[in-house]
């Protein structure tokens, strides 16, 4: 079976190198960078697309199933995959990162980071921000540049992002994760930070880690809660996957009979 799975996640990659080994699969990555960290293989597309282009990626590489394992928060990849999917009947199915194990107890919790940046105008102290370059502009907007460290990902994009927001190069740590409780609390300590900044993005996510280097330093967590799915088809594990497709080959045969 022909399958484009979206997904520059760990668990994106992982899962492209399981599906290849039965199934005809083509990976799209929105970035240069996931590009970079994918396996080597002719059957990448990089780029972000919008909603027409995934169309017509769709209907001219003829895919009988779509796998969305693209990031939690990519709200707007996510949206744009499951309507091209419906608008063409193609069988989606969104590979969903588990939720953290951790107890979100004494957590502040967010829908946007606007909302969450607001909140953080009435606190002190150094602001460890771990939630990548999306919504920065928000944060820097309304707190004083001063009192942020942003780690994002060693990306050329991402570090020019930070510096046309007015960060200077000493504030970014530009580093690939997840990472351990043990590196998350040494940064920390490094940085003299008395807040982080967070997605509830799982396990998978470097997540837990975070939450218990900040708490084994008493740091307040500020975090942004998870985007509403879209899709009604969610998968967890590889098996998961491999379960649904095996149902998406019986009810093809089962329309051409």
């Amino acid at each position: 079976m022909k399958i484009l799975l979206f997904g520059g996640t760990t668990e994106g990659r992982e899962l492209f190198s399981f599906l290849s080994q039965k199934h005809d699969v083509t990976l799209s990555v929105a970035s240069e960078y996931g590009r970079e960290c994918a396996l080597q293989s002719e059957k990448i597309i990089s780029g972000k697309l919008s909603e027409c282009e995934m169309k017509t990626v769709l209907f001219d590489g003829k895919y009988g199933a779509v796998i969305d394992a693209t990031h939690p928060y990519a709200t707007k990849s996510h949206a744009a995959i499951f309507d091209a999917c419906e608008s063409l009947h193609i069988p989606l199915l969104r590979f969903f990162r588990p939720v953290s194990k951790e107890n979100l107890d004494g957590i502040f919790l967010f829908d946007s980071m606007t909302d969450l940046a607001s909140a953080l105008t009435k606190t002190n102290g150094t602001i460890f921000v771990s939630t990548g370059t999306n919504d920065l502009g928000s944060l820097v907007s309304k707190i004083d540049l001063e009192r942020l460290f942003v780690r994002t990902l060693p990306s050329e994009e991402s570090i020019r992002i930070c510096k046309s927001l007015g960060l200077k190069g000493s504030r970014i740590i530009a580093m690939q994760g997840p990472f351990s409780a043990n590196l998350n609390e040494a940064m920390f300590l490094e940085t003299k930070s008395k807040i982080l900044v967070t997605k509830l993005s799982g396990a998978n996510g470097g997540e837990d880690e975070k939450i218990k280097a900040a708490r084994a330093l008493s740091m307040s967590i500020f975090a942004l809660r998870r985007p509403i799915e879209k899709s009604t088809n969610l998968a967890f594990s590889k098996n998961d996957v491999a379960l649904w497709l095996l149902e998406i080959a019986k009810n093809a045969k089962g329309t051409k009979k």
